[in-house]
Parts: C-alpha cells; structure tokens; sequence
C-alpha cells in the first residue's frame, strides 16, 4: 500500500508539471545567462557543511558543474532548504530527466515537493 501510494504521488507530481506549463522556471537562455552573470554564495554555516561533508558539491557549486540526483539528496540531509536547492540547481545550469523511480528515491529521501517539482521542469 505504502508503494502504491508513493507511486501515486509520483504520478500526480508529473502529470500536474505537465499541465502546469513553465511556471517558476527561468528560460534555458536566461539560465545560461545567469550562472555567467552572477557569482553564487552561500550563506557562511552552508558553506561550512560542504566543506566538512561534500567538498564535491562545494566544488560544483564553485566550477559550475551540473549537480546529480544523489547531490540534492546529500544537501538536503545536510539541511539545505528548498529556495537554496533550486538556486543551486538552477545557478549550476543542472537538468534532470526524472523517471518514476528517481521521483520516488528523492521523496523517500525526504527531498521537499517544490524541489522535486523544479527538477521535473529541468
């Protein structure tokens, strides 16, 4: 039962992205534009817990280089938030083809809907 209503989920993630257009995300041209216009910072105990725990995060976020699925689920147990999630996707020009599966990995993970969300609209 619990599968069947995490797939559920998932299912109503994808359809609602689909029906939902565009919303809340930036042009691919504007993203490209953006991550060379604007430095990234985080803020300094963000920074501090990526330097103690994922210096391979930190060095994508640094170098931008698109982030994995298993990244967002490390910041995320690092107790990154949504709205710095989604900077750092959308600042690294990162871009995800979810399958049901990836979506039901990152909900098991505990990855916020908002994020989970922006990435299906990657």
């Amino acid at each position: 039962m619990k599968h069947f209503a995490l797939f559920l989920s998932a299912l109503f993630l994808t359809t609602s992205c689909a029906r939902n257009g565009q919303n809340d995300i930036p042009s691919k041209q504007a993203d490209s534009n953006y991550s060379q216009k604007v430095s990234f910072s985080l803020p300094d105990e963000d920074m501090q817990l990526l330097k103690e725990h994922s210096p391979q995060i930190l060095k994508k976020i640094k170098d931008p280089t698109p982030m994995s699925i298993d990244d967002i689920i490390s910041m995320q147990q690092l107790g990154f938030t949504s709205d710095i999630l989604i900077r750092i996707i959308n600042f690294t020009g990162s871009r995800f083809q979810l399958t049901t599966v990836d979506v039901l990995k990152l909900q098991a993970e505990g990855v916020p809907f908002k994020v989970i969300n922006y990435m299906i609209r990657t």
